[in-house]
């Protein structure tokens, strides 16, 4: 009898381990953005920006000539539809004779800080709509901050903020950027949109 109420849990402790699998969201590409369907622009006569084909995909190509930093304006996004499902945006790097400086920053208060040697850093701006009528948009930054060198590719995920589980709380417009910090080449393949697929479940 004591044998057989150990089994009858051991089947209980299986089945909600098996629901609990088969309910739970999964992460799930949502969109992809391919580079032949973007319109990258290069911010100066020192950065140039093409598009190449590596492993079958195509890969942007960002060359920083200049010691100078370098800011580019990489993807943005205001459908709503997708940023209410999406969780977080992945990119795929791989960088080439990346050159190290300190990052310089502004705080808010004007003082000018510094954050370290680095080769550069991918930032993505998230503007969430004003909390009540008349106010102001906030906005949130999540980045990452990457060494100089040459590396093969690394991925980088992003996440979305979102202040609240609600609609009006999810930012309402995106930006990705690439700061280099000095002179190197950047490669990008495809841009990934990752969430919950399944339209029942709420941000």
């Amino acid at each position: 009898m004591k044998r057989l109420i150990q089994i009858s849990l051991l089947f209980l402790f299986v089945s909600c381990a098996f629901a609990q699998e088969t309910l739970a969201p999964k992460e799930k590409v949502l969109r992809v953005y391919d580079w032949t369907h973007l319109n990258v622009q290069s911010p100066n006569t020192n950065c140039q920006i093409k598009i190449i084909s590596m492993d079958g995909m195509s890969v942007l190509k960002i060359e920083n000539t200049n010691d100078a930093p370098l800011f580019v304006s990489l993807l943005k996004i205001d459908d709503s539809a997708l940023i209410g499902r999406a969780d977080f945006i992945s990119c795929e790097m791989a960088i080439e004779n990346v050159h190290e400086k300190n990052y310089i920053s502004t705080n808010s208060d004007g003082s000018i800080g510094i954050g370290g040697m680095f080769g550069g850093r991918l930032d993505l701006s998230q503007v969430f709509p004003p909390v009540a009528a008349g106010g102001d948009q906030t906005t949130n930054n999540p980045w990452y901050n990457f060494n100089g060198g040459t590396k093969n590719w690394n991925q980088y995920n992003l996440d979305l903020k979102r202040t609240s589980y609600s609609y009006a709380n999810t930012p309402t417009y995106l930006e990705l950027k690439l700061y280099l910090l000095a002179s190197g080449t950047v490669y990008l393949r495809p841009i990934k949109f990752f969430g919950v697929a399944s339209s029942w479940w709420s941000p």
